[in-house]
């Protein structure tokens, strides 16, 4: 009765993880880009674990710019001091994230609705041009759908295993326990 119970559960389990796999295989997430032209930053703020949230004049919107993603590595410092007072972004439009966080030098803090920024053109009052960019980004410069098949077919695979097990014990042979033979006079 136990292994015959066993059997059902791994049975189960397996045609239910099998069909999760393909449900998370099937679902891609669509990731677009959404463009904003050369606007004056009203303010770019560094928080203390070294991510810059950027927002521009007359735009309540927060740009979230990981520095450490980019290429080259964004010295914002450097790029005020020589005149870049303008920027143009590109941002991951699907996906929106709420920002609450306290700037680093000045203790300031920035909450709202952002964007995670994958690229980013600083522009100075001659109209030079600093451009900066993600990995993704420059792998996928156009929009793209993220798969998950990778993960769909692990998880697949689990289910496979847990079928197979189901299986196996189906076919075991089973032997009676001498504890269990109770006989009455």
């Amino acid at each position: 009765m136990l292994r015959k119970t066993a059997m059902l559960v791994l049975l189960v389990l397996g045609i239910g993880t099998i069909i999760l796999g393909l449900v998370i295989g099937s679902r891609p997430k669509p990731v677009s880009y959404q463009q904003v032209g050369q606007e004056p930053i009203a303010d770019f703020i560094v928080a203390r674990n070294g991510i810059g949230y950027l927002q521009m004049v007359g735009d309540s919107t927060i740009y979230i710019v990981n520095t450490n993603l980019f290429s080259p590595k964004i010295n914002s410092r450097w790029l005020f001091s020589q005149g870049y007072q303008q920027v143009g972004v590109i941002y991951d439009k699907n996906q929106i994230i709420h920002v609450h966080t306290k700037a680093r030098d000045t203790g300031k803090v920035v909450e709202g609705n952002g964007y995670r920024v994958v690229s980013i053109t600083f522009i100075n009052d001659t109209g030079a041009q600093q451009v900066y960019q993600t990995e993704e980004y420059k792998l996928h410069p156009d929009d793209y759908n993220l798969d998950y098949w990778p993960i769909g077919l692990a998880v697949i695979g689990i289910g496979i295993i847990l079928l197979r097990a189901s299986v196996s014990l189906s076919r075991l042979k089973e032997k009676p326990s001498p504890y269990l033979d109770v006989t009455f006079a």
